[in-house]
């Protein structure tokens, strides 16, 4: 009988997640369309050629020859897709684009929410306490922000993954040698998904231990654990690492802009008050979560309420001031390996994680003051409504940016394709202006570019020339040195490159 009621627990709070992840999608999809911004059409596209390629039982190419103006850039391989599986399984099954697209961001949420689970129960024995976790980390404006008001794909699948990382480091710090695979697969995942939310993961995880070596608080063990976990992540993530240093080491590329985008106190508290989650405004983590945020800050000051939560909300407080508009960074900073992380909101991924952390140990000790139903009840609805309006205001607002599809079945895969924003990245640099791109073919005085009728798929790129006569030509095409090309000329074999 006990089997039973423990699994019927199980399937429910299953039951529950499902219904969290539909709340957390559906609002993006009112009316049958999807508000897609500049980094959605970067990733989706692309997911179309992996799930073309994947279809035909081949490994996706490294470059793409679908959309980016069909000048042959080298997304695939710079930016890692497996994680990206999310996206793309459900595309495998599912012919309706805006269809896929919604399961597609359910399983996200799913997982985020699962994640989040597996370490809220690490940190609390009260069901309602994992609970609040859950919907403070998968609820909050933040986290609306990164998957519907900037479609920011790799750093939602990074987010998805944080909860399991530091899982795993909590175990690793408990001398819990399990804590090894938490820690490795969730850091692999990472590194799967965001390749700078990885290295600043790292970063963080980095400054924690000089933290409890200063403390005396750290092992051997403890070290050679967190050594281990290295080494999975390593496994788990080897191909998306192979494939981003094999074009970095053979090509000289111009890469995107490295600054400390700061977050405007004002604009956020506008943005705040105002439930937005456009990426026109500003990053917040949204009234509630910050109401929360500073409840947890005053309880810090009660000499009687002691505990390992002080430090971890300690830390939120920390980054969250780090990304303020305050503090008068110098502008060398940015051109420094701290620059690549460009916008100092992405930091507001760990202030969350700290929060969920910090709260989730707080109330394991100190909750027994509280009615749990209630808390969770209350916080829980606000959360979803809060949100939900926040997604629906922004989906219904046209116009509010120039960089704006509104994808349906019928214009997903033709919108995405034209898209024009952010071809350039991962550019292969001018041989004699690093800084410059190799092709410009928005260029108004680059009239050859109206010569062409080109046709793309997921593996090839056909070039129609309409010439008067013969001519020599160069074509609006990156070669990279590192991969493999066959070019044909009317149909004969011409070329083969692989420099």
């Amino acid at each position: 009988m006990n089997d039973k009621k423990s699994s019927v627990r199980k399937w429910g709070i299953v039951l529950i997640f499902v219904i969290f992840a539909i709340l957390a999608t559906y609002p993006a999809f009112v009316g049958g369309y999807f508000k897609g911004t500049t980094d959605g059409q970067i990733h989706f596209i692309r997911f179309e050629a992996i799930t073309a390629a994947l279809k035909n039982i081949e490994i996706p190419q490294l470059i793409n020859f679908m959309g980016y103006q069909n000048v042959g850039q080298a997304f695939n391989g710079m930016y890692p897709w497996i994680s990206g599986l999310i996206f793309i399984l459900p595309k495998l099954f599912i012919s309706k684009p805006i269809y896929a697209l919604f399961v597609g961001f359910v399983l996200l949420n799913f997982v985020t929410i699962l994640n989040t689970y597996l370490l809220a129960r690490h940190l609390t024995t009260k069901i309602y306490w994992r609970l609040l976790g859950v919907m403070v980390y998968e609820f909050n404006s933040y986290h609306m922000i990164v998957m519907y008001g900037r479609n920011a794909v790799g750093e939602m699948l990074a987010y998805s993954f944080l909860p399991l990382v530091f899982l795993g480091y909590i175990q690793i710090m408990e001398g819990r040698r399990d804590g090894i695979w938490a820690l490795g697969i969730g850091m692999g995942m990472i590194l799967n998904s965001h390749v700078v939310s990885a290295l600043f993961t790292f970063l963080i995880l980095g400054i924690i231990e000089l933290g409890r070596l200063f403390l005396k608080k750290i092992s051997l063990a403890e070290l050679v654990n967190c050594v281990y976990a290295g080494i999975v992540a390593i496994v788990v993530s080897c191909y998306s690492i192979a494939n981003l240093l094999l074009i970095m080491h053979k090509n000289q590329l111009i890469t995107p802009w490295k600054r400390l985008e700061q977050i405007s106190v004002y604009e956020m508290w506008r943005a705040m008050l105002n439930n937005s989650i456009s990426d026109v405004i500003t990053w917040n983590i949204g009234l509630v979560s910050f109401v929360i945020f500073v409840a947890m800050i005053v309880q810090i000051f009660k000499k009687e309420k002691e505990g390992s939560w002080k430090y971890w909300i300690i830390g939120a407080v920390t980054v969250y001031f780090l990304t303020l508009s305050w503090i008068p960074y110098p502008k060398q900073l940015g051109e420094t390996f701290l620059g690549n992380i460009q916008f100092l909101g992405r930091l507001l991924s760990f202030v969350m994680i700290f929060i969920v952390i910090g709260m989730c140990l707080y109330l394991e000790v100190y909750g027994v003051e509280l009615s749990q139903k209630f808390c969770v009840g209350i916080v829980g609805i606000s959360l979803v409504i809060m949100s939900s309006a926040g997604v629906v205001t922004f989906h219904n607002t046209k116009g509010d940016y120039d960089v704006r599809y509104y994808l349906n079945n019928n214009n997903y895969l033709s919108d995405i394709n034209e898209g024009k924003a952010g071809w350039y990245d991962y550019m292969i640099a001018n041989p004699k202006d690093n800084n410059r791109w190799l092709i410009n073919i928005e260029d108004p005085n680059n009239s050859f570019v109206n010569r062409l009728d080109i046709k793309s798929n997921y593996s090839s790129l056909t070039f129609k020339i309409n010439a008067q006569k013969s001519e020599r030509v160069q074509l609006p095409f990156l070669l990279y040195n590192g991969i493999k090309y066959n070019i044909s000329v009317n149909g004969k074999k011409e070329h083969y490159f692989n420099g």
